[in-house]
């Protein structure tokens, strides 16, 4: 007992709490994921103190609004999809769908274009 430290009493405040804390990832589609599960528990009638609650909303919904513009996190999205399906489904189809979304990332910028989600089932379709 006499070896053993004592541990002080903790004085300090908890920080700010920001509805932008990006803990849970800073990728676009971890941003897009985060915020949504944020307005649906809104929704569901989880809130916060009065003070923060219409700050936390309009940063939420701005945050959301500008993530879903973004072309590319359906791209993210599918990446971290196949990412945990690699090795369970067959190699051909993570090629074809590989090559795919390398082809809409590739032309990303274009005002044209569109996300291949039809052929990607149709890809789906025929090996199934």
């Amino acid at each position: 007992p006499s070896t053993v430290n004592k541990a002080e009493l903790y004085t300090g405040g908890l920080p700010e709490y920001s509805s932008m804390d990006y803990s849970h990832g800073k990728k676009l589609h971890q941003k897009y994921r985060h915020t949504r599960t944020l307005l649906e528990n809104i929704m569901a009638g989880y809130t916060f103190p009065d003070e923060h609650f219409s700050k936390i909303l309009q940063d939420s919904v701005r945050l959301l609004y500008s993530t879903l513009k973004n072309p590319s996190l359906p791209l993210y999205e599918c990446e971290e999809l196949l990412s945990a399906l690699s090795g369970r489904i067959p190699v051909q189809v993570e090629y074809e769908i590989h090559s795919l979304l390398s082809h809409y990332s590739n032309h990303l910028n274009s005002i044209v274009a569109q996300f291949p989600g039809q052929a990607i089932a149709s890809v789906l379709d025929n090996h199934a």
